[in-house]
């Protein structure tokens, strides 16, 4: 059920979608477009998709409106999650230990920089330029005189989704080779991450050239977290569970393990398993 999260949750009106975008460009959707589809082409929680023409070069391309009143909606929601879990670790104190009131504001930090439309509009740009002549890759082109924080204009990409992969032509091994490659680049060579990746933000093209947008939810990864990062995945791809324990125990928020030898014989046959399934 939580997949239809992705595009398939109930879109709103046209006419709110009409509101939006004419409130927030200062045009008319005549002004703007030759034609815009009333029927949008997925539809998630922070907005929704149209496919438009644009008037002053013909080029076809999605229209991302965000969702009416989303803004108070998410503020409201920030203000009972942090009631929640400042109560939770009152009632459990036990529950500082995983920093239960910090991740939930974490959490409610990304979520409010996701909805800021003008924030994916710079994300998209820097993933562009990091990825420039990388031909397994692709970023669809922002069309910045049709953007505000409420809409996000950009060049329509066609594509098969991952659960049409495997009946077509697309070569699986150039793909996931290509994927890998550019996660890596991601986090060990520019240190900003796209992290919100999943099915429902990428499209695979016949000649196995992945396209991804969404681009709202990122995280930048400092030099120490890099190299963090690089120790823990090394150590779990060569099955070595102590430095997967240690890593986790010296970056952790809090640290209150009784026996570390009991721990880290834990976390060493979690690290055998993987490494068996592998």
């Amino acid at each position: 059920e939580l997949s239809t999260l992705r595009d398939q949750v109930p879109p709103f009106p046209f006419e709110e979608v009409r509101r939006v975008v004419e409130s927030s460009l200062g045009r008319s959707l005549g002004e703007l477009f030759t034609v815009f589809e009333r029927e949008p082409i997925a539809a998630a929680s922070v907005a929704q998709v149209h496919r438009a023409t644009l008037r002053r070069n013909g080029a076809i391309v999605a229209v991302k409106v965000r969702r009416p009143d989303l803004a108070e909606k998410v503020a409201l929601d920030r203000s009972i999650l942090l009631a929640a879990a400042r109560f939770a670790e009152r009632v459990a104190p036990s529950l500082r230990l995983v920093s239960l009131e910090e991740a939930v504001a974490t959490f409610c930090d990304a979520v409010e920089q996701q909805i800021h439309l003008r924030n994916e509009a710079d994300h998209n740009r820097r993933f562009r330029a990091n990825f420039a002549g990388e031909a397994d890759l692709h970023f669809p082109a922002i069309f910045d005189d049709a953007c505000s924080d409420e809409v996000l204009t950009m060049e329509f990409v066609e594509g098969l989704r991952e659960d049409e992969l495997k009946t077509s032509d697309v070569d699986l091994r150039h793909v996931v080779m290509a994927g890998m490659r550019c996660v890596c680049r991601m986090i060990f060579s520019h240190g900003f991450v796209h992290a919100d990746l999943h099915p429902g933000n990428m499209r695979f093209e016949p000649n196995g050239r992945i396209v991804l947008f969404d681009l709202g939810l990122v995280a930048e990864l400092g030099e120490r977290d890099r190299l963090i990062n690089a120790q823990l995945l090394f150590a779990f791809a060569t099955g070595n569970g102590k430095t997967v324990a240690r890593c986790f125990f010296e970056n952790a928020p809090h640290t209150a393990t009784p026996d570390y030898d009991a721990y880290e014989a834990e976390i060493s046959a979690f690290v055998e398993r993987l490494r068996r399934r592998g």
